[in-house]
């Protein structure tokens, strides 16, 4: 052999060295190979509260021999602390508002897969969406979906599990069930880990995928967000012969409501974060449900408040102005069901409410020797009890009967009787059709303030002066704000 053709040959055996201790290299780096998930990264879902959202990605894993993987779900500061799946595995820190599973191909119809042991076939919605139930975020359940007949897992979280690999698992299903109100949001990693030993105490290699969660108010029950739009006819002068616009926004949330807990924990299977002992007492109980509610109101209306005249400041009239007002309640109650064999029917579920409410109103023409009386915006509060139906075609409707004061009526400001009734006449719907009675008058019973004579008030009578008041008759549109948002492209909608 030539000097040429023996260093030719050591060249080869050199670079084919080299290129096999690279593979070598690369392959003891990876030993799983890619196991990157595309279209998983920066999730994010919306959910309506007690209901969950869902998201359907390709399963890129399926069919990887020789490596086993293992799911689970971390808190920012349990990635940043460098947890691994087996310290998630704590029910005191796991994350149990997301959820993993695998969705398999679409089974025919002459030969449906078998739900695993314990489990039940489960209805689904749309394509590419997983069932209206939740599959818990431990154990194996299987599960199929309405139209697609397809077989759903969920992952064993914190333990190798070999059904994300399997060749069946066509996709990956992430769940989000929020447990608080609107304007709730979540977040949390969702980490595989991949062991070539399923003993091994580390992992051969790690991916980590970011998901969020966000509560939508469209649909929550405790959240409602509307307005009043329409008309109000105001009791003045001995009749009703003055028409204003109405106007207003309101704001109300259940901070708490047992009875849409119960619901949410009734649910089959039971979410993990219902174990508590308060949740247990709470599925056993059937009337009273506690609840804890704020609500909030803004807007034009109108007020038969003393007022003067433009050509005589000093003559004063009890006819109607334009003014705005705003108020804030808080209440405590119990919802009662009237009606248990026939739920969600017509008057069959009843909340009973204790309210303190307080606000102001502007006056725009107040005279000007009543001006050193009242404040800038005299204040309005009262307190008592609120009815209201929380079922059926009247669902909303409400009468509020109570006591307070009326700073705007400076000859009768306090003893002053409060009554509120709303009645809604079609079916619960983005926009409603309803009648409104407002009245805000002095005490019927016991002797009445005897303010003072007020100088050059020849205008009004003493029985006007202590005897006035508010009746207020409207007809209103009562447009569900939350709704329209959704209707204009608002994300609230599944992802």
């Amino acid at each position: 052999m030539s000097a040429s053709h023996l260093v030719a040959s050591v060249v080869q055996a050199t670079l084919a060295t080299v290129m096999s201790l690279s593979a070598l290299s690369a392959s003891a780096a990876t030993p799983c190979g890619d196991t990157t998930v595309p279209g998983l990264n920066s999730i994010e879902l919306k959910a309506n509260a007690g209901q969950q959202a869902t998201k359907e990605v390709p399963n890129a894993l399926k069919g990887k021999p020789g490596c086993v993987p293992t799911v689970c779900w971390l808190t920012g500061d349990q990635l940043a602390s460098k947890w691994s799946c087996k310290e998630a595995r704590n029910p005191k820190t796991e994350v149990t508002v997301f959820s993993v599973g695998v969705l398999g191909a679409p089974v025919s119809q002459g030969r449906q897969a078998a739900p695993a042991a314990g489990s039940e076939a489960l209805p689904g919605a749309s394509k590419g969406s997983a069932a209206d139930k939740s599959t818990g975020t431990t154990g194996a359940t299987a599960l199929t979906t309405v139209g697609e007949n397809r077989p759903y897992t969920a992952l064993k979280t914190s333990e190798p599990d070999e059904t994300l690999i399997n060749a069946g698992s066509e996709s990956l299903l992430i769940t989000y069930k929020p447990r608080g109100g609107a304007g709730q949001k979540d977040q949390a990693y969702l980490q595989v880990e991949w062991r070539t030993d399923r003993a091994s105490e580390s992992a051969s290699q790690t991916d980590t995928y970011l998901v969020t969660g966000a509560v939508t108010p469209g649909e929550d029950e405790r959240f409602r967000l509307s307005m009043y739009l329409g008309g109000t006819y105001l009791y003045s002068r001995q009749n009703f012969g003055q028409a204003f616009p109405e106007l207003r926004l309101i704001v109300q949330t259940d901070y708490r409501d047992d009875r849409l807990r119960r619901e949410y924990c009734r649910q089959v299977p039971q979410p993990s974060d219902c174990q508590k002992e308060s949740d247990q007492k709470l599925l056993k109980k059937t009337q009273g449900f506690f609840t804890f509610r704020g609500e909030g109101d803004l807007g034009l209306t109108s007020t038969s408040a003393l007022s003067s005249s433009s050509q005589t400041p000093t003559a004063k009239s009890f006819s109607g102005s334009k003014s705005f007002d705003g108020h804030f309640m808080l209440g405590v109650g119990w919802t009662y069901d009237l009606a248990t064999k026939t739920p969600d029917t017509d008057l069959s579920r009843l909340l009973v409410l204790i309210y303190a409410r307080i606000g102001v109103i502007s006056l725009p023409d107040v005279p000007a020797d009543l001006k050193p009386l009242m404040e800038p915006l005299p204040f309005d509060d009262s307190f008592g009890l609120r009815f209201q139906n929380e079922a059926g075609h009247y669902r909303g409707g409400y009468f509020e009967l109570g006591v307070g004061q009326s700073n705007a009526f400076v000859y009768q400001k306090t003893k002053r009787l409060k009554a509120d009734a709303y009645l809604p006449f079609n079916q619960p719907n983005d926009v409603r059709l309803a009648a409104r009675l407002e009245i805000d008058r002095p005490w019927p019973f016991g002797a009445l303030n005897n303010l003072a004579y007020i100088p050059n008030d020849s205008t009004t009578t003493a029985t006007e002066r202590r005897g006035a008041g508010d009746i207020k008759i409207g007809l209103l549109l009562n447009i569900d704000i939350g709704k329209v948002f959704d209707l204009m492209g608002a994300a609230s909608k599944l992802q």
